[in-house]
């Protein structure tokens, strides 16, 4: 049986978002004490980034678009840059 290219490319690109989708859930899901080892070296977000740390709140900081964001929590997401 044959597939056509453009179904092939349909199937693989919906496998790829499948698992960029993923990626947070599994990251999710690793051991605490994975987590703990990296979470020192990410002190600091970039407003770029999208999200922030819950320490980093009420911080002012210049985002790569030359906007300045701030870190606050929105309720039921987490904690966020949002336009200043």
């Amino acid at each position: 049986m044959k597939i056509s290219r453009r179904v092939a490319t349909t199937l693989s690109g919906l496998v790829l978002a499948g698992a960029v989708t993923a990626g947070p859930a599994v990251a999710a899901a690793e051991p605490v004490a994975a987590q703990s080892a990296v979470a020192p070296l990410a002190t600091m977000t970039n407003p770029s980034d999208g999200f922030c740390l819950e320490s980093e709140r009420d911080e002012v900081k210049l985002g790569g678009d030359g906007h300045l964001y701030e870190c606050s929590y929105v309720p039921g997401l987490g904690w966020y840059w949002q336009p200043y």
